[in-house]
């Protein structure tokens, strides 16, 4: 333990009660600060309790507020630190697993998970956690949900239309304003919220529907903070490339998710730039999410179709809705690690929340 470390939990677990409640009083605060959307003020009272003392608790609530900050990369360093020296600490674990999991390294989090096990058998926790990362849609219920480790971002925006309810996955538009979703997903639709994986959510009006592509074209009310994104590139990609989707599981209420993210290769051209298959293997679904190239570039918006998913690529998009992408970038990119893919995700991906 390092010496600095040892000093503060003396001074708070052998100090006077002020100190601990001081400590608490932090952690209440943070905690209220990230419900209420305010995820950079979170981050300070997280940080002043993190000096007072090395704990796991409140590492775990600093990972999920750099979630809620857009900062996937720099929560899932700092979780795999939080599980690896508080092995004591099961919620720890959990979180790390799901992390991992969301982020496209289902393997990885399998093999996480089984060490959790070992060390914590029968635990409810991991029970839960196994039942939700082992099925097509997992989602964050019951026991997931509960403090400390919380398995979801907090929504700025409550919603508290009984009715609401989360029907699939929208793709933010570069210009930040407009979003794409899938006309089925809108079915008997009278109010519309769209919600980030940071958790900010905006009523949205529907403009328009296109027959031809399935998508309906929604305005939102209070644009999302804007995540740093690659422009979408000049040309469609190649089929065989890498690529990515992000998209969020469907669920009876208006709860916030983060997405999931699926790697695999991107399918051929079809006969038409409406026919293109995905190519992505992924579970049954509404589909709707946006789809990276290896670079994380929005290259097309994963749509249903007869028999498999299809692809519906940049090209068209533009066509159809050209002031919303714009020119498009001849830039060569390089590549980037799914976790960075997923990064993007978390802010191009919308959860689609709709009143019937």
């Amino acid at each position: 333990m390092p010496e600095w470390s040892l000093r503060a939990q003396q001074r708070v677990q052998g100090g006077t009660p002020e100190d601990f409640e001081r400590r608490q009083a932090l952690l209440r605060d943070g905690e209220a600060l990230l419900a209420a959307g305010d995820a950079l003020a979170a981050e300070s009272a997280f940080d002043r309790a993190a000096l007072m003392l090395h704990a796991a608790d409140t590492e775990i609530a600093l990972v999920r507020t750099y979630m809620q900050l857009g900062q996937f990369r720099r929560a899932l360093a700092f979780c795999a630190h939080t599980a690896g020296v508080h092995r004591d600490v099961v919620a720890a674990a959990a979180l790390y697993v799901w992390l991992l999991h969301a982020g496209g390294q289902q393997a990885v989090a399998l093999r996480r998970l089984e060490e959790a096990e070992r060390l914590y058998p029968d635990e409810g926790l991991l029970q839960a956690l196994r039942q939700q990362i082992t099925s097509a849609w997992p989602r964050a219920d019951g026991l997931l949900r509960a403090l400390p480790a919380r398995l979801a971002p907090y929504a700025a925006q409550a919603l508290t239309v009984r009715s609401a309810q989360v029907s699939g996955t929208a793709t933010l538009l570069p210009d930040g304003r407009t979003a794409l979703a899938p006309l089925q997903v809108l079915t008997g639709a009278r109010t519309i919220w769209l919600r980030n994986g940071l958790g900010q959510t905006s009523l949205a009006h529907r403009e328009s529907d296109d027959t031809t592509t399935g998508l309906a074209l929604l305005t939102l009310a209070q644009p999302a903070t804007p995540l740093p994104q690659a422009a979408p590139p000049a040309l469609d990609p190649f089929g065989g490339r890498p690529g990515y989707t992000v998209e969020y599981a469907s669920r009876p209420d208006a709860a916030a998710d983060w997405p999931l993210l699926r790697l695999g290769f991107l399918g051929p051209a079809g006969r038409d730039a409406t026919t293109r298959a995905l190519g992505l293997d992924l579970p049954p679904g509404t589909r709707g999410g946006p789809v990276l190239d290896e670079a994380g570039r929005l290259v097309g918006i994963a749509a249903p179709g007869a028999g498999r998913d299809r692809l519906l690529p940049v090209s068209l998009l533009r066509e159809r809705h050209p002031g919303a992408l714009g020119v498009g970038s001849n830039v060569n990119a390089p590549r980037v690690a799914p976790d960075e893919a997923y990064e993007r995700g978390l802010g191009l991906a919308l959860q689609v929340i709709v009143a019937v």
